[in-house]
């Protein structure tokens, strides 16, 4: 292996470790938000109750239920 050759591993080690060293997720900037769209609603809800949205769900189900019977 010649010299050059083993300075090109090394320099190519340094930028795999600073690679390494960085965050796998980067936090978002805050998100500018616009009255009256749906989908910024959707995300304002989602930011504020992150998890699984089981109060949702139940009522999707007792919409579903008495709609069967109807």
């Amino acid at each position: 292996m010649s010299a050059r050759s083993s300075m090109v591993d090394h320099q190519g080690g340094e930028a795999a470790a600073a690679e390494l060293t960085a965050p796998l997720l980067e936090t978002k900037e805050a998100a500018a938000y616009v009255d009256g769209c749906p989908g910024c609603a959707l995300d304002r809800r989602k930011a504020a109750n992150p998890g699984i949205p089981y109060a949702s769900f139940i009522y999707v189900w007792i919409v579903t239920l008495c709609t069967e019977y109807s």
